[in-house]
């Protein structure tokens, strides 16, 4: 009867030990996670700050070029105006093109500012994340802005010449080489 009283005693003692060492453990891993956690959200908030910064200084940038491109667009608009008014010859008047050329807007190639460029490589730096340098840029044309009677009669008349619906309803017939028919 000694033996499996031992025994018992033996049982209930590893059970014990067991129960401790996952205690200690269950309690050391949730302060390591706990740890992990705030340092992670540290991490996290820094960035935040960072990104907000940045983006408050982007649209500081972007205010103060929105409103130099109203004062330009508001002293072209008078500039225009006051070649209208001086012009009485019956001839339509010779208006400065938007962009503030005179030449047509086929020939133009305005490069940039180094303003311009510092916003631009700003505006893509936040946006990938890694610095990037920007060589140079030239303002596009609008495709507004070019509008050419003939080109557009040929994208009309090229545009008309697919008949979808003829072909949807058609299989593809065989062509005189073996292919299939375009």
């Amino acid at each position: 009867m000694h033996i499996a009283g031992l025994e018992v005693a033996n049982l209930i003692t590893v059970s014990a030990i067991f129960i401790a060492i996952w205690l200690v453990s269950y309690l050391t891993s949730r302060r390591v996670l706990k740890q992990a956690h705030d340092d992670a959200r540290r991490q996290l908030e820094l960035r935040l700050e960072g990104l907000t910064g940045s983006l408050a200084e982007l649209e500081a940038r972007v205010a103060e070029l929105t409103r130099i491109n109203a004062e330009l667009t508001a002293a072209t608009r008078a500039s225009i105006k006051t070649a209208a008014l001086s012009h009485h010859n019956g001839s339509p008047p010779d208006l400065p093109h938007p962009n503030g050329s005179a030449a047509p807007p086929a020939q133009v190639e305005e490069e940039l500012g180094p303003e311009t460029l510092v916003v631009i490589a700003a505006a893509v730096t936040a946006f990938l994340g890694k610095k990037v340098r920007i060589r140079s840029a030239k303002m596009l044309q609008s495709p507004y802005e070019i509008v050419n009677p003939w080109a557009q009669q040929g994208r009309v008349m090229v545009q008309a010449s697919h008949n979808f619906r003829e072909w949807s309803h058609q299989a593809p017939a065989p062509s005189r080489r073996g292919g299939i028919r375009p």
